[in-house]
C-alpha cells in the first residue's frame, strides 16, 4: 500500500461488552493487562486454525480483509510480550497473517507511555528539543523496544501502515494508567511529539523504511467552527507548528489550568533533522450528516461544497 492509496480502514479491538483491564503485569490476569490482543496469546481471534479439541479459531483478520477492508487500527500494543532477550517477537505472526490477509496495521504506542507512571514520564517532560536523553531511562527503552517488536528481515515488517500515539490526548489524561494521576494538555502535548521525532530518527538512522506518525484525537479539534470567532486552535496546528503560552486550548480539550497552554512547546515541524512529511493528522469523528461535513470542511474543502453527501 502507498500512501496515495485508497484506504478502507476498521478499528480493530476484539474486547468484550463488560471488559475492563486490571492493570496486573503478574499473574493470571497478566495477559488481559491491556488490550492488546494481536499477539501469539489470542491466535484464536484473529488467525486461522484450530484448538486442541477442534473448535476453529475466528479469523477476524482473514474475515476484515475478506470485507474489503485493508486496513486495521488497534489500541494497545505489548512491544516486550514474547520477549526472547533482545526484542520481543509476539506479534510477530499477527503482522504475518495481516500482510497475508492484504491488511495493513496501524501499530499504537499505548497511552500508558504517555502518563506519569512510575515507570513511564513520572512527572518529567521532555526538553524544549524533544532530545532522546531528556525522556526517563524507561521510555528511551520502551521506544527501543517498540521498534524493535515490529523489525523483521532487518526492516520495519511490511504489514505496518504507520505509528499512533496515544489516542485522544485531547481529552484524555491518562488517569488511571497505572498509578497515573491527571497530566495536563501542554505535557500530553510535548511527551507526543517527543515519541513522534524520536520514532522517526531512531528509523532514520537504522535505515529502515519510512513509516507515517501520528496522534489520533478526537472532536476537541474542531476548534468552534459555530462561532466563527477567530483564533481557533487546532490540534493538528499545535503538532506541526507548536503553542506558547497564548495559545488557547482547542475547543474540548480537558485537564487544563485555564483557556491557554501552560507552557511553550516547539512543533514537529521546527526540530532540526526531522522530516514533518512523516507526519499526519487523524481525527476520531462520531458525527453523521451537515455535523459531519461541517468537521471535514476544515481539513479538505469538498465537503462543504454541499450540505447532504453521501456520508450521510
Amino acid at each position: 500500500m502507498e500512501t496515495s492509496d485508497t484506504v478502507f480502514g476498521v478499528v480493530y479491538s476484539p474486547t468484550w461488552t463488560t471488559w475492563s483491564p486490571p492493570y496486573s503485569n503478574s499473574g493470571a490476569q497478566a495477559q488481559f493487562s491491556d488490550s492488546d490482543f494481536f499477539n501469539d496469546s489470542f491466535q484464536a481471534l484473529w488467525n486461522t486454525g484450530q484448538d486442541t479439541s477442534g473448535n476453529a479459531y475466528r479469523n477476524d483478520i482473514g474475515v476484515i480483509g475478506s470485507f474489503g477492508f485493508n486496513l486495521v487500527r488497534l489500541y494497545d500494543w505489548g512491544a516486550t510480550r514474547g520477549w526472547n532477550g533482545t526484542y520481543g517477537t509476539a506479534h510477530i505472526n499477527f503482522l504475518d497473517y495481516a500482510h497475508q490477509s492484504g491488511v495493513k496495521v496501524v501499530v499504537p504506542i499505548s497511552n500508558y507511555f504517555l502518563s506519569d507512571d512510575t515507570y513511564a514520564w513520572n512527572g518529567n517532560d521532555p526538553d524544549a528539543s524533544y532530545s532522546f536523553d531528556s525522556a526517563p531511562s524507561d521510555i528511551q527503552s520502551a521506544l527501543k523496544q517498540f521498534v524493535s517488536s515490529v523489525v523483521v528481515s532487518g526492516d520495519i515488517h511490511p504489514a505496518v501502515h504507520s505509528f499512533s500515539v496515544g489516542n485522544e490526548i485531547d481529552i484524555n489524561t491518562f488517569v488511571g494508567q497505572g498509578s497515573s494521576g491527571a497530566v495536563g494538555p501542554g505535557s500530553r502535548l510535548a511527551r507526543v511529539i517527543w515519541w513522534i521525532v524520536n520514532l522517526q530518527l531512531q528509523i532514520s538512522a537504522a535505515k529502515y523504511r519510512y513509516v507515517l506518525l501520528t496522534s489520533p484525537i478526537s472532536n476537541a479539534d474542531q476548534g468552534d467552527p459555530s462561532s466563527g470567532n477567530p483564533p481557533l486552535s487546532y490540534w493538528f496546528q499545535a503538532f506541526l507548528k507548536g503553542v506558547t503560552t497564548n495559545t488557547n486550548l482547542p475547543e474540548g480539550t480537558t485537564g487544563g489550568d485555564g483557556a491557554t497552554f501552560s507552557g511553550t512547546w516547539a512543533g514537529i515541524g521546527d526540530i532540526i533533522g526531522y522530516n514533518n512529511l512523516w507526519y499526519f493528522n487523524s481525527v476520531n469523528i462520531y458525527q453523521v450528516g451537515e455535523g459531519l461535513t461541517t468537521t471535514l470542511g476544515q481539513y479538505d474543502s469538498w465537503s462543504s461544497n454541499a450540505t447532504t453527501n453521501s456520508l450521510n
